[in-house]
């Protein structure tokens, strides 16, 4: 049993490499592309060209990634969307058809609000219900 393994290095010459080495969560979509978190943004592989196309947080953005240190991903069929968990900014919902991303974020007026930024691993049930495990 033949198996050959492709090896996949940030460069900073190349655009189209990974932004880190440093890998913390991996999905694939509907559309079979491969979102990969990692300690220095949210990147999205093509299997067949070979090639990543990245996405960070921009301070002057508010729709922008909430945080580049992705901690976990999930993908939601049901809704074509990505949920991104990051390391200090909290839930981020990624709308794969719009390209849109939205925050979601503690608020310690609101009980209703997630329970801290920290997010640690997130989980999509049977049912489609998210689970959001945080530091607090």
């Amino acid at each position: 049993n033949n198996e050959i393994f492709t090896r996949y290095v940030r460069d900073e010459k190349n655009r189209n490499s990974i932004s880190a080495n440093i890998v913390y969560a991996i999905c694939e979509d509907a559309n079979g592309f491969l979102w990969i978190g990692t300690a220095k943004g949210l990147n999205r592989f093509d299997k067949k060209t070979g090639k990543f196309i990245r996405f960070f947080h921009n301070p002057s953005d508010n729709n922008s990634l909430s945080s580049s240190i992705i901690s976990s991903l999930v993908y939601d069929s049901k809704i074509n969307c990505l949920w991104i968990g990051t390391k200090s900014g909290g839930l981020n919902k990624y709308d794969i058809s719009t390209n849109q991303f939205t925050r979601f974020k503690n608020d310690p007026v609101n009980s209703n609000s997630l329970s801290d930024d920290f997010i640690n691993c997130l989980y999509q049930d049977k049912a489609g219900n998210l689970w959001i495990g945080t530091y607090g």
